[in-house]
Protein backbone atom coordinates (compact mmCIF):
# COMPACT_ATOMS: atom_id res chain seq x y z
CA UNK A 1 0.00 0.00 0.00
CA UNK A 2 1.38 3.36 -1.04
CA UNK A 3 0.13 6.26 1.04
CA UNK A 4 0.66 9.99 0.72
CA UNK A 5 -0.85 13.40 1.02
CA UNK A 6 -2.76 14.45 -2.10
CA UNK A 7 -1.98 12.47 -5.25
CA UNK A 8 1.75 11.76 -4.95
CA UNK A 9 1.39 7.97 -4.79
CA UNK A 10 -1.13 7.87 -7.61
CA UNK A 11 1.65 9.22 -9.85
CA UNK A 12 4.15 6.75 -8.39
CA UNK A 13 1.85 3.81 -9.14
CA UNK A 14 1.30 5.13 -12.64
CA UNK A 15 5.07 5.25 -13.22
CA UNK A 16 5.49 1.77 -11.74
CA UNK A 17 2.84 0.39 -14.09
CA UNK A 18 4.42 2.12 -17.07
CA UNK A 19 7.62 0.17 -16.38
CA UNK A 20 6.27 -3.14 -15.03
CA UNK A 21 2.71 -3.33 -16.36
CA UNK A 22 -0.50 -3.37 -14.35
CA UNK A 23 0.04 -3.94 -10.62
CA UNK A 24 -3.22 -5.19 -9.13
CA UNK A 25 -1.60 -5.96 -5.79
CA UNK A 26 -0.40 -2.35 -5.30
CA UNK A 27 -3.04 -0.17 -3.68
CA UNK A 28 -2.88 3.58 -3.08
CA UNK A 29 -4.29 5.90 -0.45
CA UNK A 30 -4.33 9.55 -1.51
CA UNK A 31 -4.99 11.23 1.82
CA UNK A 32 -6.56 14.61 2.49
CA UNK A 33 -7.65 15.32 -1.07
CA UNK A 34 -10.71 17.26 0.11
CA UNK A 35 -12.27 18.57 3.33
CA UNK A 36 -14.57 15.54 3.67
CA UNK A 37 -11.77 12.96 3.63
CA UNK A 38 -11.69 10.55 6.57
CA UNK A 39 -8.45 8.59 6.52
CA UNK A 40 -9.59 6.23 9.28
CA UNK A 41 -12.58 5.11 7.20
CA UNK A 42 -10.43 4.71 4.08
CA UNK A 43 -7.77 2.64 5.88
CA UNK A 44 -10.38 0.51 7.63
CA UNK A 45 -11.92 -0.36 4.23
CA UNK A 46 -8.52 -1.36 2.87
CA UNK A 47 -7.61 -3.46 5.92
CA UNK A 48 -10.91 -5.31 6.12
CA UNK A 49 -10.53 -6.30 2.45
CA UNK A 50 -7.33 -8.19 3.29
CA UNK A 51 -7.39 -11.97 3.63
CA UNK A 52 -5.61 -13.71 6.55
CA UNK A 53 -2.91 -15.00 4.20
CA UNK A 54 -2.27 -11.55 2.69
CA UNK A 55 0.85 -9.58 3.48
CA UNK A 56 0.77 -5.81 3.84
CA UNK A 57 3.66 -3.44 3.28
CA UNK A 58 2.90 0.24 3.84
CA UNK A 59 5.03 2.92 2.22
CA UNK A 60 4.23 6.47 3.33
CA UNK A 61 5.47 9.94 2.44
CA UNK A 62 5.88 11.26 6.00
CA UNK A 63 6.76 9.42 9.22
CA UNK A 64 4.45 10.91 11.85
CA UNK A 65 1.56 11.74 9.56
CA UNK A 66 0.90 8.45 7.86
CA UNK A 67 -1.64 5.66 7.82
CA UNK A 68 0.47 3.23 9.82
CA UNK A 69 -0.50 5.21 12.94
CA UNK A 70 -4.20 4.98 12.10
CA UNK A 71 -4.07 1.19 11.89
CA UNK A 72 -3.22 1.09 15.59
CA UNK A 73 -6.39 3.03 16.38
CA UNK A 74 -8.70 0.72 14.43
Amino acid sequence: MLTSHAYLVQGMKSSLELILGEQECVDVVCAYTDGQYDIKVEIEKKLTALQPEDELIVIADLWHIDVRHYKLAI
